[in-house]
């Protein structure tokens, strides 16, 4: 999945929620991109977790996207944790740091 489907799929799932008065704050948008990442988006990851204030949905997305872009245009050695994840749930308010993405993702 690309980037680009992948943060469609998580803003379809905020525009549901918001449609059903259950508004996801901007920065849950942001920690939840990037806690469904592949392995090859850490860097980029870390980038946008200590960026002060927070990037919004749309700039992590677009951060996103050119690294994307950048890793496309390299060769690598593919594997099934090369692709961005498919999100299964949004949640409205989490109050959790969004740096705290490593640990919570299992890796």
């Amino acid at each position: 999945m690309t980037v680009t489907a992948y943060c469609q799929k998580i803003k379809l799932l905020s525009d549901l929620l918001a449609n059903i008065g259950q508004p996801v704050p901007e920065k849950n948008l942001v920690t939840y991109m990037i806690n469904g990442l592949g392995d090859k988006f850490d860097q980029v990851a870390t980038i946008i977790c200590h960026q002060r204030p927070l990037l919004s949905f749309n700039e992590a997305h677009s951060m996103l996207t050119l690294e994307e872009t950048r890793l496309t245009r390299r060769p690598s050695h593919a594997s099934h944790r090369d692709n961005a994840s498919t999100p299964s749930a949004v949640v409205s308010d989490s109050g959790e740091n969004p740096c705290s993405f490593a640990a919570s993702r299992g890796d």
